[in-house]
């Protein structure tokens, strides 16, 4: 499992706290509660890879081989008020799910790794 979460640590994290009306501590605890989670997750034999990236969140993405649930992160709404999109995947590797996917792989270039430990 490749993880992409936003760094508890980041200067951008009191805006997007602020701009879905939660604390900025409370947020960042979230953040390092999902952490937590992978952690736990990883201990337990299951593979996670975890990069944190530095910038506002744009896309919540949950990828399979096949299918790509997608929601964006509004500017004033938690992004579980999103509606969320189904893109799928194709053999000619055309269509939303392989753009995504492509720019998925960005951001995971793009952030920095995370160790969970174990």
């Amino acid at each position: 499992m490749f993880v992409i979460l936003m760094n508890p640590e980041s200067e951008y994290l009191g805006e997007r706290a602020a701009s879905v009306s939660m604390a900025t501590a409370t947020y960042r605890n979230q953040i390092r509660k999902s952490l937590k989670c992978l952690k736990e997750l990883k201990k337990r034999g299951h593979y996670i890879d975890v990069r944190l990236y530095n910038s506002p969140p744009n896309w919540k993405m949950i990828f399979t081989p096949l299918t790509l649930w997608l929601q964006h992160y509004r500017n004033d709404k938690h992004v579980a008020e999103s509606p969320v999109y189904m893109f799928y995947a194709t053999s000619d590797m055309q269509g939303l799910y392989h753009a995504y996917a492509k720019d998925f792989d960005r951001i995971w270039r793009l952030s920095d790794e995370y160790e969970l430990g174990v």
